[in-house]
Order: C-alpha cells, then structure tokens, then sequence
C-alpha cells in the first residue's frame, strides 16, 4: 500500500477564544463557591491560589470578557482584599492590647499576603506592558528581551485584539499600588498611581489614592494631598466618593497642626539670616517656614470654601475684611519664600491648580465667596509675575537664554484667567498691570531665544510636548485644552498609552524635547498674550511692538449724551480721539516746562450761558441774535467757584500784617479794585484811585466785613473784564455777555446785588491764569 495510505495526517485541534473564556468563567464560579464555603484556612489559601490562576488567564486571554464578568474586581476582593483588610484590623486590635506575639505573627502574615499580591500584579502588568510594546512595534519588542513574549504562548487561544487592555492595566496599577501602599512601600505606590493617571486621566480613584499616601507619608504637607483631593474631586469623567470626606479630614488635621505648631497667627516671612551658619540650619528654616506658609494657605481656602456652603450666607456673617487681611498676609509670606527660591516649579504648578479648584467650586455660590476665590487667584499670578519679573530682568541683562523659573505655573494660570468671568477693582488692575509686563519681557527674551513671533496658534485641543500640560488633562477646569478627551472615553488610547507610559524612549526624541521645550514654553505664552490683546474682555493692548494695560472707567450714563452744536452755547469743542465713551481722556501740553499730563475720568457737563446778541460767535453772522434768559442758573457743582464765593464765612481770619494773596501787577487790572475792603478774611491794600477822564464805577456796593463777600465786588477784586489776557477757563474766551444784571438769580451767591454786564467776565480772570498756567498759554483742549 503506498505510504499515503498507512499514515494519516495529523489533525490538530484548538478550542475557540469564547468557549476557552467561558471554560475558565465556569471554573472560577466554581472555586468561588468552594471558597465561601470552606472552614478550613488551608483550604481557602489553596483556592484563593487556584482562584488567581484562573482569573489571571481570562484577563490576559480576554480583557474584553474580564471587563463584562468584572474579573479585576472579584480578583482583588476574594482574593486580596478580604483577607488583608481582616488583619489589617486584627494587627490594630493587637497594637492596642499590646500583645507583641500576636502582633509579630499577624504582621508575618499581612506580609506574606501583600508580597503574593505584588508579585501576581506584578505579572499581569508586565504582559500587559508587554502586549502594547508587541501591537505598537514589533520590532522593537524584540529588542527589549524574549524571557516576556513567552507570557503571550502561555495562555491558549490568547487574544491579539488591544480592545481592554488599557482598560485592565489601570486596575493592575491601582491594586499594585494599594498593596504597595499596605506595605508601607510609599514610593512605589506613588509611582504605580502615577502610571494609573496616565491611563485614566478622568477618574478620581488614582488621584485619591495618591492623596491618601501623601498624608501618610508626611502628615505636615497637606497642599500637596489638598491638590489631589482637588484632582479627584473635579475629575472630569467619574469624581471618586470618599475624597469630598476625606477633604473635609484633611482640613481638620491642617488646623491642629497650626495649633500645635504656629505660634504667630499669622504666616511667617522668611528673611535668611546674613550672618554665616551651617546650609542645613538655613535649609531647616525655610523648611519650616514653608510648611507654616503652605499650612495657612490650606486654612485660608477652606475658609474660602467655608464661605459658599448654602445657607451660610443667611445664617453667618463672613467678615471678608479679616479673609481679605488674611488673604495679603499668606502672599507676604508666600512672596518672601519665593525670593529664597523655597518653592519648585513643580510645587508652584500644584498650588495654581489649587486655585483653579476653589474659583470653579465658589462660581455658582455666594457672591462673596466667588470675588475672595478670584482676587485671590489674581492675588497669586501677581506675586509670581513680581518674581518672574525679576528673574527675566536678570536674565536679559545678562544675555542668557535658558529656561525660565516659574514661568511655566504663571502660563498655566494665565491660561485658566480665559474660563473665569472679567472682575473689576484692586486685585484685577494690578495682575493685568503686572501682566503686561511679562508679556513686554517675554517679547524681548524671545528675540533671544530665538523664537518667531506668531509661530503659535491657540485652537481647540492641544498636543503641548509639556509634560505639565499633559497633566491638566482630566481636570474639569482646564477641559477647555483638552475638549475631545472630556467628551469621550476615560481612558487613553493604546498607542497613547505607549507614549504616556514611557514604555518605548528614544533617546534622539528625548534630545530633540529637551531642545524644542523651552521654544514651546516661550512661543504659547507669547500667543496668551496677542490672544488676551486681541480680545475685549482683557484690559490689554498691543501697539508699538509693547503691550500696555488699558485702565477701565466707570462710565456716567449722564455724560452718554452727544453734546450737539446746536445745544451748546459757545464755540462747539473739538473731539478728541481719545475719548470715546469712558475711556481715559489725556491732553498732553505743547510746552517744554508743562510735562504732567492731565487724566480726566469723567467728563464735565457743558456750562449752559446765556448768548450776548451784540457779540457773535465765530463763523456766525452778527444780524444773529439770541433773546436773554429771565434768569441765570448758578454754576453746576462740578465747576467750583474760585475762593471767595462760597457760602458767607462765619469766622473770618484776621490778615492783619500779613498779605497771603501775592501782589497783583498794576497791568492786569484794567479797572480799579474794591478800596480798603476785607475780603473773605484777606486784607486788600487800597486801589489807587482811577486815572484822569476814567469814570468811578458804577453801582457797586461796599463790602460787608462779616465775610459775605457779594459777587460784584468779588469779581473786580479778581480783576475785572479783561480781553487782552487768557484764561484757563474753557468758556471765558469766547464767553458771550448777555443782560446779565437784569435778572436777580436765585444762588445766595448773587443775594441783595445787583449785577452789571461787566460781573460776567469773572472766569475771565487774570488771577486764575497766574494760579494754574501761563498767562500766554494754556492746554485748554477746547481753547
């Protein structure tokens, strides 16, 4: 028979990945069942150990089908968890009898059990690292070692699909830390949720757990676990349950810490000592000082927090005067440390997230709670623009180039200032002063670091190689860099998982981000700004190569009226550019000895006054004639009348032997004075009578010594008509007389007097021009 026909073919047979799955589900059921059920604790080791085998398979087979049966969650609680929180309070029942043997054996156990745990963790996650290294690149899988991809041969009928996987290695990662963190092994459970947060950047759990270590592992630093309970809380797919409560403890224990510790109420300010000492004695001061300082910033921003609770505001009074004094002294404080150079950047990043936490939980409460949060948020970006400031400085003048110091957490604060509504007042004017500040310094630095101006575009979702920016992702007040991530999926993608987690460095790429860092810092902080100077909502400008702060005035709804030609009865004034509806309004003297400028906030109200029909205005014809009022209304209050004609002085002062008001030269009084009169307390040395063929003048009465000086007689101490000099006031130059003393007005200022046409030229006076400007010129806009 030939050969063909005496040997069959082999035939090989393999089980399809569902029924293996459903195989291995059966079989936990079943030891699960077994476990409950047994009495014996030998017994139920050897299950749990049975149990880990199965359920290890189906997660690295299948973690589709794990994530759907929960298998990450019932191999954690039945196997690990149950037991190790049994001892955990078996050991604490121990500590307090004292008993030491018991102890000693429950602590050899508890040890045993979290060292099992660590190790099989330890496994899942290496062939979880190993199956994205394996599906990113091949090639370079083979590289890193072949003693791994034998964990990928070991599992029949093993999945090759990513589906889950980053999925599954998150809760590797958050058990392997906890068990780590049962261990007492701080820095490896650190490291094990850092990597969690990489994966799940939305979740609250890792951010909670990393809360919870930091408290462990130093009690005396409570803002850096008030950060995470900050991350946890605001996580923008799923907050974790327990960290508003364990926020609330935190905040208990920060305050009997600074009962205990702080002997001054208020935080310190640290000046290093100029005398020579020991580096560890000056690094243990600003240790302790910078504890101190960052334990009254925690207990302010609870008291912040406090502030907003519904019903607060009805049932207690915040006294914001003591928050905002409280508020001024943690920024002493903190501005001190910053000059020592007591924070990192990294720290300082943590601290404006911080802030950033307590404005979006204050935005929708009390009003007060939502200003204090803000200004304190503003508070904080101009004590670093203050350092900042001086670091940039230093840096230019000695040509340097490098990286900055504490740029990167005032960009990041920069970056949040977009989410929160425009405020108004103190705080608000010097950030945004300071601000455009940096932005000039950071504009000229960027010339030297060779920077292109506009190489940066601010839009939607970023992809920033910072590894700070990387971190705001998941947290909701930054969701505006990251809007895509928000809206979708909690956990990153495979390939992203690949980079985030660092499981393939290429040493060239690392070179060229080191490189390019510093670039990307400079040039997104510089499209900040064009986008601040861009937009209204910002007080800030750009012209001239500079940015400036435009300071905003509160506008008068009275002075909205267009002042129209018609209406106004002089010469119609010229508009300057500058003002436009509230803004600042500032002249600038022709003149070389005249450098101050003048600043108006409000616009005054045009002087209403009666037209002369024998004088016409300029441009106007003389047939044109306009019939005088029957009365003339007092002077508004905005144009205050100049000494002399204010209400009647009761205690006139005697000026006996002294002369208080300075000589007046013979030629700016074209008509004799008042002779021998006191008026308003100032002695006037008598006026030489009129010269030959000039008429006395008319109609004037003596003045009445009890210091009610009546206007006619004011006004030719003041000098009288004068059409040869100038004046500063804008209407007395083209100021038309009308029948000015025919009418008796009803100002107690004109009471019992009557006026001749020549009292109208009393703005028109030569003193005036020697008290405010020069007697030839004047910056009268409207002159």
């Amino acid at each position: 028979m030939p050969d063909s026909q005496t040997h069959r073919p082999g035939v090989s047979l393999k089980r399809s990945p569902d029924a293996y799955i459903s195989t291995k589900l059966k079989e936990a059921a079943d030891l699960e069942h077994k476990l409950k059920a047994s009495s014996d604790d030998n017994e139920s080791v050897a299950l749990q150990h049975s149990l880990c085998e199965v359920f290890g398979d189906i997660l690295m087979s299948d973690p589709v089908a794990a994530k759907k049966n929960e298998i990450s969650g019932r191999l954690w609680n039945v196997c690990f968890y149950s037991d190790i929180s049994q001892l955990r309070s078996k050991i604490s029942r121990a500590k307090r009898k004292k008993d030491h043997d018991d102890l000693k054996r429950l602590t050899r156990e508890f040890k045993r059990r979290c060292e099992g745990g660590v190790a099989l963790y330890d496994y899942l996650g290496r062939h979880f690292k190993t199956k994205l290294l394996i599906q990113a690149d091949q090639s370079q899988t083979q590289d890193i070692g072949t003693q791994e991809s034998s964990v990928d041969d070991s599992v029949e009928g093993i999945s090759k699909s990513l589906e889950g996987v980053v999925e599954s290695f998150f809760k590797v990662y958050i058990y392997l830390g906890d068990l780590h963190r049962y261990g007492e092994n701080f820095s490896k459970a650190e490291d094990c949720y850092y990597n969690a947060v990489k994966l799940a950047p939305g979740k609250g759990n890792p951010y909670n757990q990393l809360a919870v270590v930091t408290q462990t592992k130093d009690p005396k630093m409570s803002c850096n676990a008030l950060h995470w309970y900050c991350r946890s809380i605001l996580a923008t797919h799923q907050a974790f349950g327990t960290s508003p409560d364990n926020l609330e403890r935190l905040f208990v224990a920060n305050k009997g810490y600074l009962n205990e510790h702080s002997r001054n109420p208020k935080p310190p300010i640290y000046m290093p000592e100029k005398r020579k000492s020991s580096s560890e004695l000056v690094r243990a001061q600003q240790q302790a000082a910078t504890k101190s300082c960052l334990a009254h910033f925690v207990e302010l921003l609870h008291e912040i927090i406090e502030s907003r609770k519904p019903g607060d505001a009805d049932d207690k009074d915040v006294d914001e005067e003591a928050t905002r004094s409280r508020m001024s002294d943690v920024m002493a404080s903190f501005e001190s440390l910053l000059q020592a150079t007591a924070f990192s950047d990294a720290l300082l990043f943590k601290i404006v997230q911080i802030c950033a936490f307590v404005c979006e939980i204050c935005r929708t409460t009390t009003p007060i709670s939502k200003e204090l949060s803000r200004d304190f948020l503003l508070m904080t970006g101009a004590t670093l623009a203050t350092r900042l400031n001086s670091i940039l400085t230093r840096m230019l003048e000695k040509a340097k180039a490098g990286s900055v110091r504490f740029l990167l957490p005032y960009q990041i604060l920069c970056e949040y200032l977009r989410q929160i509504e425009e405020s108004e007042g103190k705080e608000h004017d010097i950030f945004w002063k300071s601000f455009s500040e940096i932005a000039n310094l950071v504009l000229k630095f960027s010339i030297r670091a060779k920077v292109a101006p506009n190489s940066y575009v601010l839009n939607g979702d970023i992809n920033v190689p910072l590894k700070e920016y990387q971190q705001l992702r998941g947290y909701r007040p930054f969701n505006f860099l990251y809007k895509n991530y928000a809206a979708g999926n909690p956990f990153i993608s495979a390939e992203d998982a690949v980079d985030a987690l660092d499981l393939n460095p290429s040493q060239e790429h690392a070179r060229n981000s080191a490189a390019d860092i510093n670039t990307t810092k400079i040039a997104r902080f510089l499209a900040i700004c064009k986008e601040y100077a861009d937009n209204d909502r910002f007080p800030i400008t750009f012209s001239d190569d500079a940015y400036s702060f435009v300071e905003k005035v509160a506008q008068d709804e009275d002075q909205d009226e267009h002042i129209d030609g018609a209406d106004f009865t002089g010469s119609a004034p010229e508009v300057c550019d500058e003002d436009d509806a509230g803004d600042v309004v500032v002249f600038r003297a022709v003149e070389e000895n005249v450098s101050d400028a003048f600043t108006s906030k409000q616009a005054q109200p045009p002087l209403a006054i009666p037209r002369n029909p024998n004088v016409a205005n300029e441009g106007e014809s003389e047939t044109t004639h306009m019939a005088p009022p029957p009365e003339v209304l007092p002077p508004p209050a905005a144009l205050l009348p100049p000494p002399g004609f204010t209400a009647p002085m009761h205690n006139p002062v005697s000026n006996q032997g002294r002369n208080l008001l300075p000589p007046m030269p013979p030629q700016q009084y074209p008509h004799p004075g008042v002779y021998g009169h006191v008026v308003q307390g100032y002695h006037m040395a008598p006026t030489p009578p009129p010269p030959p063929g000039m008429a006395p003048l008319q109609g004037v009465p003596a003045a009445e010594i009890n210091g009610h000086v009546p206007f006619g007689q004011a006004w030719q101490v003041f000098g009288g008509p004068s059409n040869s000099t100038q004046s500063a006031n804008p209407f007395a130059a083209t100021m038309p007389i009308g029948s000015f003393g025919h009418a008796k007005p009803a100002s107690p200022m004109f009471e019992d007097q009557h006026m001749t046409t020549d009292g109208t030229s009393l703005l028109d006076s030569a003193l005036i021009d020697s008290l405010f400007m020069d007697d030839t010129k004047t910056n009268n806009p409207w002159k």
